[in-house]
């Protein structure tokens, strides 16, 4: 992987570029007036105390701040995966993912070199520059591959990219190995340190406003990229369930002989494991259904029969097979085990809002706390 670091990338966009891109994306020409207006003959001024200085024109980048400045900047860079024929590219805002796979390590580096030179030109004729220091590659393999010590040889303008085995991307710690054990430290830390300010306030405040607190500051924590995490060892989630117990106990006041179940009964909160349940098969549902996210439905694909069987009409997920531990944990497996659990007034609710709320309220995956 090469995770791509763009310098000042909101600042540099080109106003004429931009424009340019918007139309051969498909916008009319009133639209472009419109941005136009929007983008050019802005001006900016400093403050320093009581001193102002001259206004001076802003004659590149996007609005930050706003809703429309991160759309702006995808649609300046929508056309980037144009120039990745070796890798595929993952792209969120400002923040660029190469991925290339491979049978070895001279195969990862040739193909992430080749776009990463092809990029390069891409950059100067959109009058963007990659920050080359900040700029890492990671090689991803297994802890008992030949490779596990080894790292990627790659440069830019002739500096070569660090290799790092681990690295924060859209907010998740990723590993070399993906066990996402130092992200599960990294959200225990961040659940301890918030679980101890609510334990200290607990006794000055009502139950209903410690459990606003608990779903306000901890909860989105367990909730983001959970589906991930689903996958990980027992012991590593353990420390995550250790955590959370001891935040929803200072939401109840209840002491450490209170038993688990009885503190997630009371306080309706999903334990760790039931949520990244619950995720995952509205995901499931999504890419049976060909919705969301094109990849779902990639991942997830109905029980095909050849005649009429008992199973035919219980909206089954097809199953891939397996004969590892380490396939088990394949996101297309665990999804598609956990959705044919389901019952089929469920798996037949209409419309995905219907599920979600349905789901929400469903208590079949509740046998994992015991």
């Amino acid at each position: 992987m090469l995770f791509l670091d763009l310098a000042k990338a909101f600042d540099t966009v080109c106003h004429d570029v931009l424009l340019l891109k918007l139309k051969n994306l498909g916008f009319r020409y009133s639209s472009i007036c419109w941005f136009d207006s929007y983008l050019k003959q802005r001006r900016q001024v400093t403050t320093v105390g009581d001193a102002i200085s001259s206004e001076l024109e802003i004659k590149c980048g996007v609005p930050q701040g706003s809703i429309l400045g991160p759309l702006l900047f995808i649609c300046y860079v929508n056309d980037i995966g144009r120039n990745c024929s070796m890798t595929t590219p993952f792209i969120y805002a400002d923040d660029t993912a190469l991925l290339a796979h491979g049978s070895s390590k001279e195969e990862l580096e040739w193909k992430l070199q080749y776009d990463i030179d092809n990029l390069k030109t891409w950059f100067v004729k959109n009058k963007l520059s990659l920050n080359c220091k900040k700029t890492k590659s990671m090689l991803v393999c297994g802890r008992r591959s030949r490779l596990k010590d080894e790292g990627l040889d790659i440069n830019i303008d002739g500096e070569n990219v660090e290799c790092v085995s681990e690295m924060k991307y859209l907010g998740l710690l990723v590993d070399r190995h993906l066990t996402f054990d130092s992200h599960v430290n990294m959200l225990c830390s961040r659940i301890s340190s918030r679980a101890g300010l609510l334990w200290r306030v607990r006794s000055f405040i009502p139950y209903e406003l410690a459990l606003t607190l608990y779903n306000s500051l901890i909860h989105p924590h367990l909730l983001y990229g959970n589906f991930i995490l689903d996958g990980c060892n027992k012991y590593t989630l353990d420390k995550l369930k250790v955590q959370q117990n001891n935040a929803v106990r200072a939401v109840l006041k209840a002491d450490s002989r209170t038993p688990c179940v009885k503190l997630y009964h009371d306080t309706g909160i999903d334990p760790v494991e039931v949520s990244m349940k619950k995720t995952i098969v509205k995901m499931v549902y999504q890419g049976l259904n060909n919705i969301g996210a094109p990849v779902y439905n990639t991942l997830f694909n109905f029980e095909s029969y050849q005649r009429e069987l008992r199973n035919s009409n219980k909206l089954l997920a097809e199953v891939p097979r397996t004969n590892t531990k380490f396939g088990e944990h394949n996101l297309a497996f665990r999804g598609s085990k956990d959705w044919n659990t389901l019952p089929l007034p469920l798996k037949s609710t209409p419309t995905y809002d219907q599920f979600k709320s349905a789901i929400k309220k469903y208590d079949g995956f509740h046998y994992l706390m015991q």
